[in-house]
């Protein structure tokens, strides 16, 4: 009886060394797997990442560079074309207003008089462009029919296809540009 005593507490007892093996081994797996995922996030992630923060109003400063460019682009039917560029941008200032300078040239414009090409400041602040926007449809540059494909650019469409965000996800898998563009329709 004392045999199959000790033989009963020793099976028991190397079942559980052996199953506190395989906890730890897994563990160890799952903890590789989660630094590894940390380590090569996606750039198509980065870009979903920002198109649901965008979205839901969440922050989107941790998905910028340190040094990123603002580029800014509307056309409309009366007023023409409005452009603008700003560089040197820290991480947080995708969350506030940034001052633009931008250029406007009626040259295009069919709807209205033309005038002088002329130089203003704009205030550009990304929530108040997608305060109207009823989509927000990702696609990258690999969709497009275009011979001209961009590597590592994704596009979210907004308010149809008139207005979007043109992202260009750098090195690091971070955003480096931003291109705000609003096409008139019409």
């Amino acid at each position: 009886m004392k045999i199959i005593l000790k033989h009963v507490i020793l099976i028991s007892l190397l079942t559980v060394i052996v199953s506190y093996g395989y906890k730890q081994e897994d563990t160890k797996r799952a903890t590789n797997t989660l630094k590894l995922n940390n380590q090569t996030l996606k750039k198509k992630e980065v870009a979903e990442l920002f198109t649901h923060n965008l979205k839901n109003g969440h922050n989107l400063v941790k998905l910028m560079d340190d040094n990123w460019t603002l580029l800014y682009y509307a056309d409309d039917r009366c007023s023409g074309s409005t452009e603008g560029e700003k560089i040197n941008l820290s991480k947080p200032e995708i969350e506030k207003m940034i001052i633009i300078n931008v250029k406007n040239d009626s040259e295009y414009a069919w709807a209205c008089n033309k005038r002088a090409p002329y130089y203003y400041d704009f205030n550009f602040d990304l929530n108040k462009q997608i305060e109207n926007w009823d989509n927000f449809e990702l696609q990258s540059s690999d969709y497009s029919d275009s011979p001209k494909k961009e590597k590592d650019v994704f596009y979210i469409f907004g308010a149809g296809d008139s207005d979007y965000i043109k992202l260009t996800i750098g090195a690091k898998n971070l955003i480096t540009k931003l291109k705000y563009s609003s096409i008139d329709p019409g």
